[in-house]
């Protein structure tokens, strides 16, 4: 989560066209109240939009509060996870006392403290930290101040700061300082001894890693030591925690959509008159908030939705450098070249098995992979979770590529099972 203002970046449109009038009708809630923090800062939830839509049949009866029910669940649940989730503020809980977030873990780098953690805390913990070594590091929980440098960078660009003061590409000493930045990134090895964790008492504490160079990474002022980035996974992972608080409490009959890049279904999709929902993916090619779509998918069942991605509208930009080749700058860092990635426009990520957290991380692995790599690894996960877990897991995978001559090129796995519909006929689709 980015402490500073964004705009939205619209990547899906979630579209219900299965519901005639005479079912019922839908509902949606968005919650964007402003969190206070314990120094009085206001900060947006999860620095974009969150919403639910609900859908409330004509044959069922409900509560004449179900409205406000629903909002206030759903708002609280959303304030109180990003709180626990936020990285860069310090909040108060119900009974004002400190609150243990992400942040406190962050502050207690190198202590020996052991930190007490919430079960959403502590889950999403370890969550980031098995994810970072299972996508080996393409997804990578320790980079935080690699983060923060790019976010700056996009932030000042946004105001309208020069490119050719602050971007990498043409100023040597912010390419220098993205270089050690990269290179102080924890490796795979050093990510296997940076927790220690309790799971008898929900506790962890934030080793640090012996010092490479200059780096200092072994003093918690350092700003080349790690450093935890909730980005990448804090939105699916949330998403999850909603959707298990609104079923506990007989929510069915709707999905969430966190940010427009993280979305999934309550249930099956059975209230809906033909049990499916259709999401349109956003052209990548597009720049602001024209809505131009270049794919359709038709889900049927219970579904999670990830999307990450390489576009140019919101908080980023693109350019050319000296040899013509388009350069894209953007939130999904590279943590192997320190650079934003170049690989692919965009990716949508879409199960009925794995979860919106898990979804989130390998979607950010799969824009850091060249297509090869992602396929390969697509694979490699099906069978570990299928193995692990004794049952069948699931994973379609879209990729999409702008040509030389700004074409889309979609690359779909082989055994691709989701309807899908593309925009324009010109496109070019191969199955691998």
């Amino acid at each position: 989560m980015n402490k500073k203002s964004i705009t939205l970046c619209l990547l899906c449109l979630p579209l219900i066209f299965s519901c005639s009038k005479n079912d019922g009708k839908w509902i949606s809630f968005s919650c964007n109240d402003f969190i206070a923090t314990s120094d009085n800062h206001f900060v947006i939830p999860f620095n974009t939009q969150m919403m639910i839509s609900y859908f409330k049949k004509n044959n069922h009866t409900y509560s004449n509060n179900f409205d406000d029910d629903l909002f206030n669940l759903y708002s609280s649940s959303v304030t109180k996870l990003h709180k626990v989730l936020d990285r860069h503020y310090d909040y108060l809980d119900d009974q004002d006392n400190p609150l243990t977030n992400v942040k406190t873990i962050n502050d207690s780098y190198g202590t020996g403290e052991e930190i007490i953690c919430s079960d959403e805390l502590y889950n999403l913990l370890k969550l980031g930290y098995n994810l970072t070594i299972q996508t080996n590091g393409y997804f990578n929980f320790f980079m935080g101040n690699l983060t923060d440098f790019w976010d700056e960078i996009l932030t000042r660009i946004n105001n309208f700061d020069s490119l050719e003061d602050i971007d990498p590409y043409f100023n040597k000493d912010k390419q220098d300082e993205m270089i050690k930045l990269k290179d102080s990134t924890p490796s795979i090895e050093e990510i296997n001894d940076i927790f220690e964790f309790n799971d008898d008492k929900k506790s962890v504490i934030f080793n640090s890693i012996p010092d490479k160079g200059e780096y200092d990474r072994d003093n918690k002022l350092s700003k080349y030591r790690p450093y935890i980035t909730s980005g990448g996974i804090a939105k699916g992972y949330a998403t999850d925690l909603i959707k298990d608080i609104l079923l506990s409490n007989g929510y069915t009959d709707g999905y969430i959509n966190s940010g427009s890049s993280s979305l999934t279904s309550l249930s099956d999709l059975s209230f809906t008159k033909k049990g499916s929902q259709t999401i349109s993916v956003a052209d990548p090619r597009i720049k602001g908030f024209q809505r131009e779509i270049c794919l359709s998918l038709t889900l049927r069942e219970n579904y999670s939705l990830s999307t990450s991605g390489n576009y140019t509208n919101g908080m980023s930009y693109k350019f050319t450098d000296q040899t013509g080749k388009k350069i894209y700058r953007h939130h999904i860092i590279n943590p192997y070249t320190g650079e934003c990635s170049q690989e692919h426009a965009s990716v949508t990520l879409i199960s009925h098995s794995f979860s919106n957290g898990e979804l989130d991380a390998f979607s950010t692995a799969f824009v850091n992979m060249t297509t090869e790599q992602g396929l390969m690894f697509r694979k490699q996960i099906i069978d570990e979770y299928t193995n692990k877990y004794n049952q069948q897991y699931d994973l379609d995978l879209v990729y999409i590529d702008i040509s030389d001559d700004e074409n889309l090129k979609f690359t779909l796995n082989n055994d691709f099972s989701s309807e899908i519909k593309f925009s324009k006929k010109d496109f070019v689709v191969q199955y691998e």
